[in-house]
């Protein structure tokens, strides 16, 4: 298989990812049963499973942990992996058990594992066009930038649901985990996008559009877990429901992001060399 052909390897877990919305779509017009969004519920974890490992696969090729492009797609991929890992124990449980695992669970844990693991890469992104560490507070006019627009970010979510989430009466956890998903996600978007401010200054600047694919995912992402943690609260959240359907984007949209990354700094390498 020529490189050409493993590259647009990258485009399945985007076309599965779709093909799940037009499934969710149709089933929201035509079929209402309950059974048939759980079986979509059931289903989607293929999606970031997929794109995580072929990510992880494209990382190998730029060195993996031994570059900083290697370790942020690495790290990137991983988090995708640990989401889908956090899926399927859900799915699995419930499917040899009946029971539906409760929030906060195990599941929990995995989820910000991958929150972790998306910081780190989109860190090392940052470096990416970043090499010299001290350069990444300048100029100081893109921090400011990125640290007023993630305020603003955390005020919305502070009157749609995070004013409220810090007192859920279902324990000290609920609310930890209900702090913990939105303020940490703001360090990977801050990150993400302190990266596509800067790219426009670097020899970089044609993966301005790979990079700023990855913001929207990341924010499509935070998005979902906004939707998870508001309908958990009132008690709406249902299996195959408007949250899962967002997560399906989030992870499609994401891998899609990892394919244009990939796609782009390979494409910018080989007009160097040439």
């Amino acid at each position: 298989m020529n490189n050409t052909k493993k590259q647009y390897l990258g485009l399945i877990p985007v076309l599965l990812s779709v093909l799940l919305v037009g499934f969710w779509i149709g089933k929201r017009i035509f079929d209402t049963n309950e059974t048939t969004f759980e079986l979509f519920s059931d289903s989607y974890w293929i999606v970031p499973m997929i794109g995580g490992a072929l990510g992880i696969y494209n990382a190998t090729h730029w060195g993996g942990l031994k570059s900083v492009f290697g370790r942020a797609l690495l790290f990137m991929s991983g988090g995708l992996l640990l989401e889908s890992i956090g899926l399927l124990l859900y799915t699995l449980i419930y499917r040899f058990t009946g029971e539906e695992l409760p929030y906060p669970s195990l599941g929990d844990a995995i989820f910000l594992l991958g929150i972790v693991s998306y910081i780190i890469g989109t860190w090392n992104l940052l470096r990416v066009f970043t090499p010299i560490k001290r350069m990444i507070l300048r100029p100081i006019w893109q921090v400011l930038v990125t640290v007023a627009l993630m305020l603003v970010t955390l005020g919305v979510v502070w009157i749609g649901f995070l004013g409220v989430g810090i007192t859920d009466e279902r324990g000290f956890v609920v609310r930890l985990l209900n702090t913990s998903y939105p303020v940490l996600q703001l360090v990977f978007l801050s990150f993400t996008l302190l990266a596509l401010l800067k790219i426009r200054s670097t020899k970089g600047g044609k993966m301005a559009g790979a990079v700023g694919s990855m913001l929207v995912a990341l924010g499509v992402l935070y998005v979902a877990d906004y939707v998870f943690l508001y309908q958990s609260y009132k008690e709406t959240w249902q299996a195959g429901g408007t949250s899962d359907l967002v997560y399906v984007l989030a992870y499609g949209s994401l891998s899609a992001s990892l394919y244009l990354i990939n796609r782009s700094r390979t494409k910018l390498l080989t007009q160097k060399a040439e």
